[in-house]
């Protein structure tokens, strides 16, 4: 009678295993069938005058911070960081990076707004991640963003350079970043 029974609850579990595997195939068919829809028939709003939807943001951001938590494991950056670091860094930031980011008492340039997802300022980017977790922001880029991949540009030292800045960035005031900017460029407007 204990055999029959347990022929009995391993046939229904086999049963349900089977019923379930099933379930889960159909599943992945109707959402593999409707994904391709979505691309095949351009049923995902793509234009950058439409934010990403809540789910999606939530996804991209999420994934872009797992993303860089998990590469830059590896990579060992320098124990501090000198002026001289700093001064070079902001040097680069205002260059190539202010447009887009902004920086303390300094809006982003206005064609930035169009960006989707538009850039996060970066003035507390140190408290968000860590020195090796830029780094790899910096020199790999962010897909989907806009934002490049420096490392195809600038040198490892260079590439510190940013760093050093970013972290000293949330210690910068308004005031004392338009003194960097007037010195760098006397010609700089404060705005």
């Amino acid at each position: 009678m204990l055999a029959a029974a347990r022929a009995y609850v391993a046939a229904r579990w086999r049963g349900l295993a089977g019923a379930f595997a099933a379930g889960v195939a159909a599943v992945g068919v109707v959402g593999g069938v409707l994904g391709l829809a979505t691309v095949a028939f351009g049923l995902y709003d793509t234009t950058a005058t439409n934010p990403h939807g809540r789910v999606a943001a939530w996804a991209l951001h999420h994934t872009f911070i797992n993303s860089v938590r998990r590469r830059s494991g590896d990579v060992a950056g320098p124990p501090g960081f000198t002026a001289a670091q700093v001064a070079a860094g902001f040097d680069q930031y205002a260059a190539d990076c202010a447009m887009c980011h902004g920086g303390p008492g300094v809006d982003r340039a206005r064609w930035v707004r169009q960006l989707e997802p538009s850039p996060p300022f970066v003035i507390d980017s140190a408290r968000q991640f860590t020195p090796a977790q830029l780094f790899v922001i910096l020199r790999d880029g962010v897909k989907m963003s806009a934002m490049p991949a420096w490392g195809e540009t600038r040198t490892t030292a260079e590439l510190w350079n940013y760093v050093a800045f970013l972290e000293a960035l949330p210690r910068i005031s308004p005031a004392e970043y338009a003194a960097m900017r007037h010195a760098r460029d006397p010609a700089e407007r404060e705005h």
